[in-house]
């Protein structure tokens, strides 16, 4: 608070004490309190007052600063940089969703009057330059914006770690836009995985960078519990972006052949993402039940692992169970559409792409209610959420009554809600949002050959 609101209460208060001593000297203990209450309620006034000619007059001051309506405001103050290092203030909504749903609308407007108007921005895959977690955001015509995505934790060995936190604090302070993409397990919240090179945890001093981004695109159900306060969000996933379009996601008419299928491609840190633990409890389960086939892809590189296979060998023998080494994508497609539904156990994951392949091979999911991402894809066209064990049968129960009611159009509501077309638009929209234009046109001047 200014110094001239300061003064204004220390006036009042000045005054409030000696009327209250000139009162004190005449009036009985009764009066003395109504007395009392009727000063604390003029004192309060007196001071609400003071703070709104406060922010009156901040508000004059700042004109244009500040934008009084509805809209996400954009403040661009440096404040806050102990708490987020590097990021320009945020005053404003912090979940852009409704918002990012309305100019989305305005863009597909603005190409129906002008044909040649072609929004929309994408997520590149992985390149050399700059290194993985770093990730490009393109235009619609494949061109880099100067918009850089950082889409999991830094690396915990020490030399590759300062190389992947140099680059990007470079690329920050050269004027690009940094935003934060929810693309590993609970990132940037802390890792569960015990198996994981790449944990927030391990290194407090990596979360203030994470901080320190100017947007995220995120996968939670709960945001606030994994991403830092202050920083403008949008519920968008990698996995949003997938082309029905392509040949290996295109239904082939497929006979069903599985009571499900499953995707593990071995090792201690797949099988913890993937959540074999409770995979193999739901296998046995549906084998004892009789409802087998099923098949786990990429799990026959564990067939001699006792360990980790040992109780499930006997069904393998007998046929109940399938194995499968790592498959290729259109031999994993077709057998998720060979499959009544696709099985999603998985905990710590982002997003998994497979969910969405299984989608628009025309096959509902059965998926973890618990999941860090890919729950948004989960409704009555498309699947079920189960909660353990105990919930797998009933949730193929009610998957089947889906069926039964011809509820369940998997490919068909996945294509009117994602997709290359409606994600770039939402990306797009969201950083025009949350960045401003302004500052989105300074990062694409930026652009050059090598980051």
């Amino acid at each position: 608070m200014s110094a001239e609101p300061r003064q204004q209460q220390a006036r009042i208060r000045d005054k409030v004490h000696g009327r209250m001593s000139r009162i004190v000297a005449s009036r009985t203990k009764a009066d003395m309190e109504n007395v009392m209450m009727n000063v604390k309620h003029n004192l309060a006034m007196a001071v609400n007052e003071a703070i709104d000619a406060e922010r009156a007059s901040a508000q004059t001051t700042l004109g244009n600063g500040i934008r009084m309506s509805k809209e996400p405001i954009i403040m661009l103050n440096p404040l806050n940089e102990d708490r987020a290092p590097g990021r320009l203030a945020w005053f404003g909504r912090e979940d852009l969703d409704e918002a990012v749903e309305r100019r989305v609308q305005e863009l597909e407007a603005e190409e129906k009057i002008n044909p040649s108007a072609k929004h929309g921005f994408f997520l590149e895959w992985a390149t050399q330059s700059p290194p993985w977690p770093l990730q490009k955001i393109k235009d619609k015509q494949g061109r880099d914006t100067g918009i850089i995505g950082i889409n999991a934790p830094f690396i915990k060995y020490y030399y590759n770690s300062e190389y992947e936190k140099g680059t990007f604090w470079r690329l920050k302070a050269a004027g690009h836009v940094l935003v934060g993409v929810s693309s590993y397990e609970f990132f940037p919240g802390n890792a569960t995985n015990p198996y994981t090179d790449r944990a927030p945890q391990q290194d407090p001093e990596n979360k203030k960078i994470y901080a320190a981004v100017d947007a995220w695109l995120h996968c939670f159900r709960h945001p606030n519990e994994h991403i830092a306060p202050g920083i403008p969000r949008a519920l968008i996933s990698q996995s949003d972006f997938i082309d029905s379009t392509q040949a290996d996601l295109t239904p082939k008419g497929l006979q069903k052949k599985y009571l499900f299928s499953y995707s593990d491609l071995s090792g201690e840190w797949n099988d913890f993402n993937r959540n074999f633990t409770l995979a193999k409890e739901c296998v046995k389960i549906a084998v004892t039940q009789g409802m087998a086939p099923v098949m786990l892809i990429g799990k026959k590189k564990d067939e001699n692992n006792t360990a980790v296979m040992g109780d499930l060998m006997p069904f393998v023998q007998t046929g109940r169970v399938i194995i499968t080494d790592m498959l290729g994508h259109t031999p994993l497609t077709n057998a998720m559409e060979e499959s009544e539904f696709f099985f999603v156990p998985n905990l710590s994951d982002a997003s998994p792409r497979v969910a969405v392949e299984a989608l628009l091979r025309g096959t509902p999911l059965i998926m973890n209610k618990h999941i860090a991402g890919g729950w948004k894809y989960v409704n009555d066209q498309t699947g079920v959420l189960f909660d353990g064990a105990d919930d797998f049968l009933p949730a193929i129960q009610r998957l089947r009554a889906l069926r039964d009611a011809g509820k369940l159009r998997p490919r068909e509501w996945y294509i009117e809600n994602y997709g290359p077309r409606r994600a770039s638009l939402r990306l797009q929209a969201f950083l025009e949002l949350a960045v401003g234009k302004e500052r989105m046109a300074k990062a694409k001047s930026l652009v050059r050959n090598r980051w």
